[in-house]
């Protein structure tokens, strides 16, 4: 799963996907930081032929150890391939406009989880929230702490 990020600069693969997909890695000693200040272990770049929809396009990543995703669409990226984001719609439009892929599909392998009460979370911040989960979620969970990422539905 792509994961798009409006505030990276460059596109990285991680190491593990690239080596999944026998991608050609070439040496790169470029160091990156994330957004809070924690370095990056660049292996490499590698050129990829990546399919988004009908758009096909060729495209320079920079390969990372230990990316929490497999891909990581950057603001590079963005920008490049004419993409549109509209969350009202929940999708991403590139090749502006004649492409569109959903931004979130729900799978069988994701669990859902509720907030025990109505909660804000300002941009740029984190938050310890307290919820409730379905049997399912929390035999998978073990009462451990885990990174929750948002399910829209409007």
């Amino acid at each position: 799963m792509a994961v798009v990020d409006t505030e990276a600069l460059v596109s990285c693969l991680s190491l593990n996907f690239a080596r999944k997909y026998n991608i050609k890695v070439t040496k790169n000693n470029r160091p990156l930081f994330s957004n809070d200040e924690k370095k990056f272990r660049v292996v490499g770049r590698a050129n990829v032929f990546t399919g988004l929809g009908d758009l096909k396009i060729s495209y320079n990543f920079y390969v990372v150890e230990k990316l929490n995703h497999p891909v990581l669409f950057s603001l590079d990226f963005l920008q490049i391939t004419g993409c549109q984001i509209n969350l009202q719609k929940n999708c991403i439009l590139f090749n502006n406009g004649l492409t569109s892929i959903p931004i979130q599909t729900f799978d069988s392998f994701m669990l859902l989880l509720k907030s025990a009460k109505h909660v804000t979370v300002s941009p740029h911040s984190e938050a310890i929230i307290s919820t409730r989960l379905t049997n399912r979620a929390a035999s998978r969970f073990n009462s451990e702490n885990a990174v929750i990422e948002p399910f829209v539905t409007a």
